[in-house]
């Protein structure tokens, strides 16, 4: 699968999913909202540039394709986190190496 085309599922995914919960999984407002912001701005930052998975690393325990993408050389996570949209999350495997970041505080 292309990385345009996972973008567009993984969009199409969450589309679906804000349709039968208000809060989309969120665990309130302030992430709901903060969610829908990272959304928006990983839709711009990889629109009409080039963007490779750069490592793939399986899938999670919800069975998602979790991977490193470089949007026209730069990585797609280190822009989200410097500007505020992405926090980092260390996995190993599927096994989380910490909590999930806190975005309601």
């Amino acid at each position: 699968m292309s990385p345009e085309n996972l973008i567009s599922s993984l969009l199409d995914v969450e589309l679906s999913l804000k349709r039968l919960c208000p809060l989309g999984g969120a665990k309130c407002e302030l992430e709901r909202e903060r969610g829908y912001e990272a959304k928006e701005w990983i839709v711009g930052f990889t629109r009409n540039v080039e963007v490779s998975i750069t490592q793939e690393y399986g899938l999670d325990k919800y069975e998602r394709l979790v991977l490193d993408l470089s949007v026209s050389g730069e990585d797609l996570d280190q822009v989200g986190i410097t500007l505020g949209y992405l926090k980092p999350w260390l996995h190993k495997g599927r096994k989380a190496l910490s909590k999930k970041p806190d975005w309601c505080g």
